[in-house]
């Protein structure tokens, strides 16, 4: 197909320059001269337009694309017919520079980071790249051709990265038989890429990536069941989102003999959560996006997936030895007499007064452990809130050091962050806290996406520190334990900017100060609580 000059016109739109060629469409910035806004425009190329049907199927899938709403979605604005031009408008990407290439998708970016990315950043991109996926797949949406150069990039306020997902189910506007050919077509350039020389400097990885055709890079990411000639299903999303995160954390194509080589700085979970997202049947993969999304391994840890129970329904151990023995054999001599001492033995062996005995121990042991626990620390359960503040903390489990859940007001919001708790030599507990400056598009913090994001910020040493305290606010609360009240005080807080204390202003209103605060402005120190709190209990 001819690409449209500059300037040229379709319907309200003016062509301002051509962006790409793709396998279906050629993609072109565009002005929208009536709305005074930029916009990006696909016209599908001409080979398919011509064919018996093609408007009317056209229309029809588009309305079905129109219906999908989701942030992580390029949302499809506008479409119609222009004598043959068949466009789609979208989202306009205008993208952003680094290292002097524009990024506008996640090819673009991988072609910056051609050893792959932090363990971190791909966490929070495959999660955003699974919680559209599976919001398409509740409407019966499949994409059929996920792959990093329809994955759409920009960067939000706070610097990080945002997904928007392009060209859902475009696969169906032309049909299945005519968008196999396309990119089957692509299986030899892609063979020739695998087979450029492993050694030598990054420039050439980068040039190949460049060079790879949209044919090309299509079948890499093509399911095997796909490349085998079957119609792709809701597995074959899942099993190209796993090619997109292993390229995303390798920087190279996912193994075709599933070979796969963790570095030691990564989640051990990624082995078995790639594997079963790339089974060669379908079947054996995940039951679906949602649970995919679930089991995404986070960042430095290696217990997500230790406690995964990998054995799947069907599947069976052999060779198990019987639990009985071929040599045992029933006579029925005696028969009389043996059921006499069989009877016997039943009346003298009482199991459920064994078991009640068993029982009882345990649970005095675990009750005088519990007891000795709480003599130097908080109930794992409790939650505790602070006099004169929104600020509730949850203290869990620990020797030494554990979790902590924090629930307070920033910026006026009530807003939710997990930390951690230490203990000092003087044995207070000093509790750090990051809480993200701005919220995710979902309110729930329970949303797999927040959860990703949540386990980002606790790997403290992948990512650039200066980025870090741009997204995060940090501190440090140093607390006192009595366990007599059971009740912490607030002894100071610990932030970037230096040490605060609690105190009250001259409007009686309590606060965190300065030190200097109470020489030169005439603060008055109070002591601050946390006490037990029960947020279910009436007033």
């Amino acid at each position: 197909m001819t690409v449209l000059n500059v300037d040229t016109r379709v319907g309200l739109f003016r062509i301002i320059r051509h962006i790409e060629g793709g396998l279906l469409a050629d993609t072109y910035e565009v002005f929208d001269e009536e709305d005074k806004e930029t916009f990006a425009l696909k016209v599908l190329k001409r080979d398919f337009v011509e064919m018996t049907g093609f408007s009317d199927r056209f229309h029809r899938e588009c309305q079905v694309i129109s219906q999908l709403e989701n942030d992580a979605v390029v949302s499809l604005d506008r479409f119609d017919i222009a004598k043959w031009k068949h466009w789609i408008c979208y989202e306009y990407f205008e993208g952003f520079e680094m290292d002097g290439t524009t990024v506008r998708t996640l090819r673009d970016y991988l072609k910056v980071n051609p050893t792959g990315l932090e363990e971190e950043e791909a966490v929070f991109l495959v999660a955003q790249i699974l919680q559209a996926v599976e919001q398409a797949h509740g409407i019966g949406l499949l994409h059929r051709n996920l792959k990093p150069s329809n994955i759409m990039l920009r960067r939000g306020e706070d610097d990080r990265l945002e997904v928007k997902i392009a060209d859902f189910a475009m696969a169906r506007i032309v049909g299945e038989e005519t968008f196999s050919g396309l990119w089957q077509a692509g299986e030899e350039e892609f063979r020739e890429y695998l087979a450029s020389p492993e050694e030598g400097a990054e420039e050439i990885a980068e040039e190949q990536s460049a060079q790879l055709g949209p044919a090309a890079e299509t079948w890499m990411f093509r399911s095997p069941e796909e490349r085998s000639g079957q119609e792709g299903e809701e597995a074959s999303d899942l099993y190209a989102v796993a090619a997109i995160a292993y390229w995303s954390l390798f920087g190279e194509p996912f193994p075709e003999d599933r070979e796969i080589r963790l570095s030691a700085d990564l989640n051990s979970g990624w082995l078995a959560w790639l594997l079963r997202c790339t089974e060669e049947n379908p079947t054996d993969r995940f039951a679906d996006v949602g649970e995919a999304l679930a089991q995404l391994p986070r960042p430095g840890t290696a217990l997500r997936y230790a406690e995964m129970p990998f054995e799947r329904e069907g599947h069976h151990a052999e060779g198990l030895a019987s639990p009985y023995r071929e040599s045992d054999e029933r006579s029925t001599d005696g028969a009389e007499a043996n059921l006499r001492e069989a009877e016997q033995k039943k009346k003298a062996f009482k199991p459920w007064a064994t078991l009640l005995i068993f029982l009882s121990v345990i649970s005095l042991f675990s009750y005088g452990c519990w007891e000795l626990y709480r003599t130097a620390f908080p109930s794992p359960f409790a939650i505790y809130k602070c006099d004169g503040f929104d600020d509730y903390y949850t203290l869990k489990f620990g020797v030494y050091e554990g979790e902590v859940q924090w629930r307070g007001k920033f910026d006026g919001e009530i807003r939710s962050a997990s930390g951690q708790w230490t203990k000092d030599d003087e044995g207070h507990f000093n509790v750090r806290i990051s809480l993200l400056r701005r919220r995710l598009p979902e309110n729930d913090s329970n949303a797999p996406a927040f959860r990703a994001v949540d386990a980002i910020f606790k790997k403290q040493t992948s990512l650039d520190e200066r980025a870090k305290e741009k997204r995060y606010k940090r501190w440090i609360d140093v607390i006192d334990y009595d366990s007599d009240s059971n009740r912490f005080l607030l002894i100071k807080r610990l932030q970037a900017e230096g040490e605060f204390f609690p105190g009250r202003d001259k409007e009686g209103r309590i606060k965190l100060f300065d030190p200097r605060a109470f020489e030169q402005e005439g603060m008055e120190r109070v002591q601050i609580y946390f006490n037990p709190f029960n947020p279910d209990a009436k007033n």
